[in-house]
């Protein structure tokens, strides 16, 4: 996505949304590190009980919900991009 960004840096249809899509990746890490990844250490991948498992276990699976649209609206943002590209432009 960074190539891409150089490559149409001066085209904006193509510009503005592979830099959505970035954005979008880069807050589904966001998401992944503040709160999934700690619940799967805090519980050894599930395989350990917490006291406040309950609420552990909503914010994680908030979490991958979070991430997985995140990453549904990179892949469209791609597929946006790709589309308003002009083959002929490099």
């Amino acid at each position: 996505m960074l190539s891409v960004l150089w490559l149409y840096r001066t085209n904006p249809r193509v510009l503005w949304p592979t830099a959505s899509a970035l954005i979008a990746l880069i807050a589904a890490q966001a998401v992944f590190w503040i709160w999934t990844f700690p619940a799967n250490r805090v519980t050894g991948n599930w395989a350990v009980q917490p006291e406040n498992w309950e609420m552990l276990r909503r914010d994680w699976e908030y979490s991958h919900l979070a991430g997985a649209v995140f990453q549904a609206l990179a892949m469209a943002a791609l597929l946006i991009a790709v589309l308003r590209r002009d083959p002929r432009s490099l």
